[in-house]
């Protein structure tokens, strides 16, 4: 009788949720979309679970439920315990496979929040983490569709992908942290293009998505602060200063000089991050997955070194595996075939937008294309160097496949024909 009540109260809850998400964009111009993306989206979540847990019986996902049971377990027994090591510890309580996995374990805390108010329910879990996902790339499209003319292309990049909803979905790191990410966006650029005024309450929550996004995944949020705050920044100032807005020379040094200075300022906010050793942490995870994988699953690189000469030796190639791989030849299996099928369209969108790419620089929004650019390229190369292996690639490439999509059908022709016939009925 408990366990249904619980149930029956976290549906409710969640219903909730959904219908206050549904009401707060009341203007949307994708309105019609909300229930099919949302959907989609819990049920990615729900297919995850049931690959990992019936098909490979292992993964993060399982595993993530399994530590989050451990803390939840704690906070029965003592509650003061487990809030202390909820938001101070860095190490469990007791004996975790994630204690030396700082990211990992933070995500098994979060799942713990959850796994209390569910009573150990994976799947109702499950739901919460992908209804947070959900709700920041709702955010993100909503304001896109607001910004760009092609609708079409921001529901496919944001919330029809398949592999962007399945990888973004479900009890996984990526879930927060790609929700996160959404609405970080979707704040800027409501600021910067819609000219919406920042509040309180924002200021709040974005401080809160970020540190998620920074616990979760520190390299995601040290592109977007790299990238983000270098065309912010350019964007001011070359438009500010009518010395610089007529040359291309003047541009050309004070972009090159901001990010110069943003890059070392980025440096030291995590060191990982510091200029002395990207290169060899980036060798030292390759190693360690080149050694885990097997050869069929094997990202090859020309013999990287924990150099930056390596690292800019093998970043083109690294560059053209992130975006596109894996192709026909590279793994192997049922989930491969589907994501090579889903590559190929890629390549087909990349190729098919190159025609209009140079009317880009016309736009009011050529920063924002080239700062994503930047963002998608700077992913590609440092997450297939330092973990050259497709299956963990095809999961770890959603930090980026919704910009880099963004990029390839907004300004795509063959998208907007599309768009054109789909929104004129």
């Amino acid at each position: 009788m408990v366990a249904f009540f619980i149930f029956t109260a976290n549906i409710g809850f969640i219903s909730l949720l959904i219908y206050w998400l549904y009401k707060y964009e009341d203007a949307s111009p994708i309105k019609a979309w909300f229930f099919p993306a949302l959907f989609l989206k819990l049920a990615a979540g729900i297919g995850l679970g049931l690959i990992y847990g019936f098909h490979y019986e292992y993964g993060d996902t399982l595993n993530y439920y399994r530590e989050g049971a451990k803390f939840a377990a704690l906070a029965e027994q003592n509650i003061s315990t487990y809030i202390s090591e909820l938001f101070t510890a860095e190490t469990a309580h007791f004996d975790s496979k994630y204690d030396r996995h700082p990211r990992a374990l933070f995500t098994a805390k979060i799942t713990s929040v959850f796994v209390l108010i569910t009573n150990q329910n994976y799947w109702l879990s499950s739901l919460y983490f992908s209804l947070f996902s959900f709700f920041g790339f709702w955010k993100l499209a909503v304001c896109a569709s607001k910004i760009f003319d092609n609708k079409l292309a921001v529901l496919l990049s944001l919330l029809f992908y398949p592999s962007v909803v399945f990888w973004s979905a479900g009890i996984a790191k990526e879930s927060f942290a790609m929700g996160s990410f959404a609405y970080i966006l979707a704040t800027a650029l409501s600021i910067i293009y819609l000219k919406d005024r920042l509040q309180a309450r924002s200021v709040l929550l974005n401080l809160l998505f970020f540190v998620l996004l920074w616990k979760l995944k520190y390299y995601y949020a040290g592109a977007l602060i790299l990238v983000g705050s270098a065309a912010i920044g350019i964007y001011y100032i070359t438009n500010k200063a009518a010395i610089i807005k007529k040359s291309w020379f003047f541009k050309i040094l004070i972009t090159l000089s901001l990010c110069t200075v943003i890059i070392i300022g980025v440096s030291y906010t995590s060191p990982n991050l510091n200029l002395d050793r990207v290169a060899e942490v980036v060798h030292k995870n390759h190693v360690i997955i080149v050694n885990k994988t097997e050869p069929e699953e094997l990202v090859r690189v020309d013999d990287l070194e924990p150099t930056w000469t390596s690292l800019v030796k093998n970043a083109p190639l690294a560059l053209w595996t992130g975006l596109f791989r894996p192709l026909p030849g590279d793994g192997d299996g049922v989930l491969n075939f589907l994501v090579v099928i889903e590559n190929l369209i890629l390549l087909f969108l990349a190729i098919s937008a190159m025609t209009s790419i140079w009317k880009v620089r016309k736009l009011e929004y050529k920063y924002l294309f080239f700062s994503g650019l930047a963002y998608c390229f700077i992913l590609a190369i440092f997450l297939t160097l330092s973990t050259p292996n497709f299956g963990t690639l095809v999961r770890y490439k959603v930090g980026f496949l919704p910009v880099f999509l963004m990029l390839v059908t907004v300004p795509n022709p063959l998208i907007k024909k599309l768009n054109n016939w789909v929104f004129s009925k």
